[in-house]
């Protein structure tokens, strides 16, 4: 058969084994595949039309983010699970239980909160920096649309000097 010995107590199916690798090569060819046409069609086109076509390619462009509300999400949970945990330290009966319970209702927190704030400066930097790069590229687009108007006026006035 198709069994081959570990050790004296295991042994492994070969043809299963041989299966599920080959299975995952394919999966990962397929995977491989996919990824590559989403990359080149959507990622890298130039001008797409449509609502969503738009706001897949910024959200594959990493130009829009959905981390801040998993974080804000995330910051609601963590502090609910401080208060319920301190509110039953207190209530434990333990020696010194209240305040061990006090100390995580505030210190407990406040020390989530403090972490939360770190983590989002380098989101709320990353938004700034993004909204700095829109602003540049608006301004961009305008001045390339006044500067046809500018090249023409030089040449004019140059035309009327000349003459």
């Amino acid at each position: 058969m198709y069994r081959t010995t570990v050790n004296s107590a295991r042994y492994v199916d070969t043809a299963t084994a041989q299966w599920s690798e080959s299975t995952a090569l394919i999966v990962m060819i397929c995977a491989f595949v996919i990824a590559l046409l989403i990359f080149f069609l959507v990622a890298r086109m130039k001008n797409p039309t449509g609502k969503f076509t738009k706001k897949l390619k910024e959200f594959l462009n990493f130009r829009s983010i959905i981390i801040d509300g998993i974080i804000e999400f995330f910051y609601i949970f963590m502090t609910i699970i401080m208060t319920v945990a301190s509110i039953y330290v207190m209530f434990s009966g333990v020696d010194y239980a209240i305040l061990q319970g006090l100390a995580g209702l505030i210190l407990g927190n406040i020390a989530i909160r403090v972490g939360f704030e770190l983590i989002m400066l380098f989101v709320g930097l990353w938004q700034n920096t993004s909204d700095i790069r829109k602003f540049l590229e608006a301004r961009h687009l305008k001045d390339l649309g006044e500067a046809p108007k500018k090249v023409a006026e030089k040449s004019e006035e140059k035309a009327k000097v000349g003459k």
